[in-house]
């Protein structure tokens, strides 16, 4: 949409009479629209929407996210299969980008793959990926001149892109969304408000670097609605770190997944003194199932964690789409089972990943088949990045490095920690320990200590 910048969403919103804290605020389809497409943002590309919008200094800590994502950005393109392999990682494409340009504010337009339409042979490109950008043209030759994007930036969105745009909803300050219909009471039950006495209403307008700022807090903060219209500097309080792995995961374990039973094995360095894990030596494996966490959508992380990331303002979110009718509140029952379960985008994904989530079809919005293209960023086959064999040397905070002896030697040395002093072990990898370190990721930046060791003592000495 042309001019977002200059684009405006309007609410009603209550604050208390001391004017600390927003008790709710009131919206038309437009502004759930916006919340929702949250959920429909790949983890890989969060950090990219913050650090453009704010800068490195200012860009929030988010677990390890920051760490983990600049670390695969400093890593040498000689590690991937292709450039365009590690290209298409630190900028991830979501199954939503197609709904997410018909948003009246979409806070990740600057940080998408735009993708080009060939009217010769139908074909789709990618921009952004090296391959193309060096020619502009497609393999049959043709220079390409249209952006398919445009065409779909084009499309209405009068009747919303994934709420029904007439209907009215009521959010709190920590995001949950309740439907109009629930009635007065129970609404202020829901939403903890004993009483108005002495509130006002007041109208504001939320344009993009407004969103981007609700975004940002509704990562850091349980109350990002006061932070963003009070200026109230808000964070989570206590946070459940790790994930209990003894955590029944029905829902999870039941999905068909031809990969239930891959497990990687992990050998991690301890200190014994201290018990505290110093750093993983990973082999390919362990790095590839870490980089498919980039792929990964906020709405696949509530999933796959059952509303439990310990991040309040987005899992309230996330379980507000259960909470209202398909009928009534979605364009359609298909859009909200999106929304629950999102499907990761075609070929992006290594086919023995750990993690149970489905791929989308193997076409992008309608036009030509793109396995062809994908092939040509995945040479080894679909979503594998890296060369190999090849180990690494994977820190507590998930940065990623090659893995040298003698630069492990000079670190330790640095530290003052004996060798005698430390200990090797090895820890089985399952569906359980991939979920416990992607929580803590999210959350910490200890992802390995409070993944694996403050969950699961390791077991084998080697």
């Amino acid at each position: 949409m042309s001019d977002a910048e200059e684009v405006k969403i309007s609410l009603k919103v209550m604050i208390n009479k001391e004017k600390t804290k927003v008790l709710f605020a009131e919206s038309n389809g437009d502004f759930i629209d916006v919340l929702l497409s949250i959920l429909a943002l790949p983890l890989g590309r969060i950090v990219k929407i913050l650090d453009k919008h704010y800068g490195a200094e200012g860009t929030p800590v988010i677990g390890c996210l920051n760490t983990f994502y600049n670390s695969v950005s400093n890593l040498d393109s000689s590690h991937f299969w292709t450039k365009d392999s590690k290209h298409i990682l630190l900028n991830p494409i979501s199954s939503f980008d197609t709904d997410c340009r018909r948003l009246k504010l979409d806070i990740s337009t600057d940080c998408r793959l735009e993708y080009l339409f060939c009217e010769r042979c139908s074909k789709l490109t990618f921009t952004g990926l090296q391959i193309y950008n060096r020619r502009r043209s497609c393999d049959c030759g043709f220079v390409i001149k249209r952006d398919a994007s445009q065409k779909l930036s084009q499309a209405d969105c009068s009747d919303g892109v994934f709420t029904i745009n007439t209907a009215t909803f009521i959010i709190s300050d920590d995001l949950q969304i309740v439907s109009d219909a629930t009635g007065l009471v129970k609404t202020l039950s829901i939403l903890n408000i004993p009483g108005t006495e002495g509130a006002e209403f007041v109208n504001v307008n939320f344009g993009l670097d407004e969103i981007v700022n609700l975004f940002r807090a509704s990562m850091t903060s349980q109350s990002p609605l006061s932070d963003v219209l009070l200026n109230k500097t808000g964070q989570m309080n206590s946070i459940e770190v790790g994930f209990e792995l003894g955590t029944k995961l029905d829902h999870v374990e039941n999905e068909e997944n031809p990969n239930s039973t891959n497990k990687v094995i992990l050998k991690i360095t301890v200190q014994k003194s201290t018990n505290k894990l110093l750093f993983a030596h990973a082999k390919k494996d362990f790095v590839e199932f870490l980089f498919s966490l980039f792929v990964v959508p906020l709405g696949g992380v509530e999933w796959l964690l059952s509303s439990k990331s310990s991040i309040k303002s987005i899992d309230n979110l996330y379980k507000s789409i259960s909470y209202l009718k398909d009928e009534y509140h979605f364009n359609s029952s298909c859009i909200k089972n999106r929304l629950i379960k999102p499907n990761l985008p075609y070929g992006c994904t290594s086919t023995n990943h750990i993690l149970p989530l489905t791929e989308e079809e193997s076409s992008l919005d309608g036009y030509e088949d793109i396995s062809s293209f994908l092939h040509i960023i995945f040479p080894q086959g679909q979503g594998k990045y890296i060369k190999g064999p090849r180990t690494y040397q994977v820190m507590d905070d998930l940065t990623v490095i090659p893995f040298y002896v003698s630069s492990i030697l000079c670190s330790l040395n640095e530290q003052m920690i004996s060798l005698s002093d430390l200990k090797e072990v090895e820890i089985e990898i399952g569906l359980k320990e991939a979920l416990s370190i992607l929580k803590a990721s999210l959350i910490s930046n200890s992802a390995l200590t409070n993944g694996l060791l403050n969950n699961k003592q390791p077991e084998q000495d080697t």
